[in-house]
Order: C-alpha cells, then sequence, then structure tokens
C-alpha cells in the first residue's frame, strides 16, 4: 500500500510523535528571532507569526483535513487526554474508525445503486426458514469490513489530545468481500438437494446450508454498506436466489401436529396453533412429519389490580415412527388489567418460545 502524503513528522503505522519534542525547537527559534530583532529591529509582528508557525510544524495536516486519494476513504478523529495517553490514543483509534464509517454512509446515500436484495422475503415475514436461519447465525463468524487499519496518530500535549487517521482500501475492501461471497456461492451451488426420502430427512440434508446462506447475507449487507453489489455477478446472484427458494420450499413443507396431554392444553390448543401458523409453521390435524406432545398449566395471579398469567409447556417432539426426538419446555407469561388480555399475551408469547425451541430442536437434530 502507498504511504499517503502527509506531513513527515506523522508517526507511520506502530510510531507516535510527541508534541512535546517540538516546543524545544520551537523555544530555540524564538529565541533566535528575539536576538535577530536586537539586531535588525524586525517588527514584533513578525517574530510572533514565525513562532506560531514552528510551534504548529509539528502537526499533522490530516488534523485539519481529511486527505483526498482516489480509492480511499478515511477518517480522523481526537480525545482527550485524562490520566494515560494510550488510553487517550486507542479511544481516538476507534473513534477514527466510526467517522471513517460515517463518511462511506454519507457517501453511498449520496450515489444512485440499484441492487437485487440477496434476502428472499417470500411469503411468511417470520417462517420457519428465517427462524432457523437465526439458529444458524450463532455458529457464523462475523463478517466485518475488511482492510480498516489506523495509519497515523498525533499527541497533542499542548491541547491535551491524541488524534487518529484511519484509512480504508475501498476498492481492495469490495474485492475481498466479492471474493468470499464467490466462494460462499460455490458452495451452495455445488452442495446437491435432496429429492428423495422423508419430508424430516430432506428437512435435516438442506440444514447444512443455513450457515452459508446466514454468512452470505452478511456479506451482502457489507457489500451494500459500500454501494457494491452492482459489481455481483447478475447469474450467479439468480442461480442462488433460486436455490435458497428450493431450500425454503423443503423446510416450508414440513408439517406439524398439536397433541394436547392435559386440559388446559386442550383449552389453548386453539390460539397456539393460531400464533404458530403465523409464524409460518405448517400445522395439520393427522399425519403430519412431527407430534408436539403438550402439558400445559395455566395460573391466573392477582397483584394489585392486576392479572398475572403464567403458562408453562412441558412437550416432546416425535416423528410420524413415534420416536421422539427432543422435548421442549417453555414459559409465557404476561400482565394486564384485562384478564383476556392477560392471557391473550402470555398465549403470544408462549406460542414465539415455542416456535424457537422447536426451530433450534430440529436444527441440532441435524
Amino acid at each position: 500500500m502507498r504511504p499517503v502524503s502527509i506531513t513527515p513528522a506523522v508517526q507511520r503505522v506502530g510510531r507516535t510523535v510527541s508534541a512535546s519534542k517540538l516546543w524545544a525547537g520551537a523555544s530555540a527559534l524564538a529565541l533566535a528571532l528575539m536576538l535577530g530583532g536586537c539586531a535588525t529591529s524586525p517588527s514584533s509582528n513578525s517574530s510572533s507569526a514565525a513562532l506560531s508557525q514552528a510551534m504548529q510544524a509539528g502537526q499533522p495536516s490530516w488534523v485539519r483535513l481529511h486527505p483526498q486519494r482516489a480509492g480511499y476513504v478515511y477518517g480522523v478523529a481526537s480525545a482527550e487526554i485524562y490520566g494515560s495517553s494510550a488510553n487517550a490514543l486507542e479511544r481516538a483509534r476507534q473513534q477514527a474508525q466510526v467517522d471513517l464509517l460515517a463518511r462511506i454512509q454519507v457517501s453511498v446515500a449520496g450515489e444512485t445503486q440499484t441492487t437485487t436484495r440477496a434476502e428472499m422475503r417470500q411469503g411468511q415475514l417470520h417462517d420457519l426458514h428465517e427462524i432457523l436461519l437465526q439458529q444458524a447465525s450463532s455458529r457464523v463468524e462475523e463478517v466485518t469490513l475488511p482492510g480498516i487499519q489506523v495509519t497515523e496518530t498525533w499527541i497533542d500535549e499542548a491541547g491535551r489530545s491524541a488524534w487518529a487517521l484511519a484509512e480504508l482500501n475501498r476498492q481492495a475492501a469490495e474485492t475481498q468481500l466479492l471474493a468470499q461471497l464467490q466462494q460462499v456461492d460455490q458452495r451452495l451451488l455445488q452442495r446437491a438437494l435432496p429429492t428423495s426420502g422423508d419430508q424430516l430427512s430432506r428437512v435435516r440434508a438442506v440444514l447444512p446450508n443455513l450457515a452459508d446462506l446466514q454468512q452470505r447475507r452478511q456479506l451482502f449487507n457489507q457489500l451494500e454498506f459500500l454501494a457494491a453489489t452492482g459489481r455481483i455477478d447478475a447469474q450467479r446472484q439468480q442461480q442462488v436466489e433460486a436455490r435458497e427458494a428450493e431450500i425454503r420450499g423443503i423446510i416450508a413443507a414440513l408439517s406439524f401436529r398439536l397433541e394436547a396431554k392435559s386440559p388446559d392444553a386442550q383449552r389453548m390448543q386453539p390460539h397456539i396453533a393460531a400464533r404458530l401458523t403465523e409464524l409460518g409453521f405448517q400445522l395439520r390435524q393427522n399425519q403430519a412429519d412431527l407430534t408436539l406432545r403438550l402439558n400445559i398449566h395455566l395460573q391466573d395471579v392477582q397483584r394489585q389490580g392486576l392479572h398475572h398469567r403464567v403458562a408453562q409447556a412441558d412437550g416432546q417432539v416425535v416423528d410420524a415412527q413415534g420416536a421422539t426426538l427432543y422435548a421442549v419446555s417453555e414459559t409465557g407469561r404476561a400482565a394486564s388489567t384485562d384478564a383476556a388480555v392477560a392471557t391473550s399475551n402470555a398465549i403470544q408469547m408462549m406460542a414465539n418460545s415455542l416456535a424457537e425451541a422447536l426451530a433450534q430442536g430440529l436444527y441440532q437434530q441435524r
């Protein structure tokens, strides 16, 4: 990477110049000017101007003005020195990177960019596919914008502040993200999807794709942040979107059946079934791929004029052959002055928790 053309007195990576070392030179110059004044009698204004110039000689140009360089983005920040200069420098480094990202956002907002969203939102806004992707996200390393580095720092001891300059080669960052995206896309397109077997086995077979889909979303978001999604190969983009649609279809075809095992469960079953359906779960009365056998206990506690509804559920998820795959245990709690509202809210919270528990257990069973 070519060095940035800025004041030579400023540090390159790994070295910081202290302004205190410059005061000695400034003082010497001031003394020379004063002595010279006795001999030649220059104006006092000229001496003051020369002294001021000497005192500011060590200040990097980027402190006053962000550097300009084609293909690069810069961020500048300062932090007051309260105790340790090292701590102030660290804060300045972090804030300089924040400033750099903010400048990218401003530049992107001013650009016209037509993109094709990688995140497909067909059907339900929240469905089993999306819930499973959330489970996969915990197993995917977070994608961060590559290439940001702090190239210069400066300590202004007179002003008791630390300064930092952050730099990003935007073109290089885009190229690296595009290369990573291509690798993920190749894995998704080369991995064969199941065409036979029961529905549960087909769902299990496509679950390894979810980590790649989640990583792809992160990479796409970074490229979108840089306004670089237009550089994604359009044909490959369409192929990946078609592949995700296939995966979504396989997952959406998985059916569930609720089986109430207690009086409270029988009373709450229609409400929970409605909520799970809203979340994208396919529920059936008979011949489902999975059965959720629920024992639900609903308790009403009144305190200070409020109805507290506590719904506790324990259940087992079994396959079509009756084999237990995993167990779930969830609790929903809500309070309201209206008993019906409290019950409805508790059921909704229960259903949300059950949906996540079902997906989590399903993902772990792959």
